[in-house]
């Protein structure tokens, strides 16, 4: 099947890929919530959730990608993210190995690729039913927050590193 991944390349998949290798941790958590993580060949330095990813091999950290480790996996889609689309990608792809860029930039971004995972994968009905579970959870944060007033919504400072201190910025997630 073709594909249009998130950096808007044409990406053909043949089969279901069995041996999977992710180089984003929130690619990774995708391929758990799936159901995958048996094919799942490969991650990076940065992958901790759920606790069994810091079980699988290690091919990268998240932007230095260890070229040699991916091809030893043997895989047969590399699940990546933007950050790669200027030397790894190109990389890859010329070793004739299958890449999928997965970039989500909001919500609806990550429930969309959620189901391309599972179209992807041969899990359509495992996607969809986590698409429909987190679309209700949603919802339901929406109904009871949505008519507070500015003064009522609590304002929250999420820290993603400490030494220097980092914070998520505009325009991200």
């Amino acid at each position: 099947s073709t594909y249009i991944d998130d950096i808007g390349r044409t990406v053909q998949i043949v089969g279901i890929p069995q041996r999977i290798i992710s180089l984003s941790p929130s690619n990774t958590e995708m391929v758990y919530a799936l159901g995958l993580q048996d094919k799942l060949v490969g991650v990076t330095s940065y992958d901790n959730y759920p606790p069994d990813a810091k079980n699988k091999p290690i091919v990268s950290d998240y932007s230095t990608v260890d070229l040699e480790k991916i091809v030893n996996a043997k895989p047969d889609l590399v699940l990546a993210d933007s950050i790669h689309e200027k030397d790894t990608i190109p990389a890859l792809e010329k070793l004739g190995i299958t890449v999928y860029t997965m970039t989500p930039n909001n919500i609806d971004g990550i429930l969309n690729e959620i189901k391309v995972l599972g179209r992807i994968t041969g899990k359509t009905k495992e996607s969809n039913d986590l698409v429909a579970t987190m679309t209700s959870r949603i919802q339901a944060v929406v109904d009871k927050t949505g008519k507070l007033t500015d003064s009522e919504k609590p304002r929250v400072l999420f820290v993603t590193w400490y030494d220097p201190i980092w914070t998520a910025g505009s325009n991200t997630m």
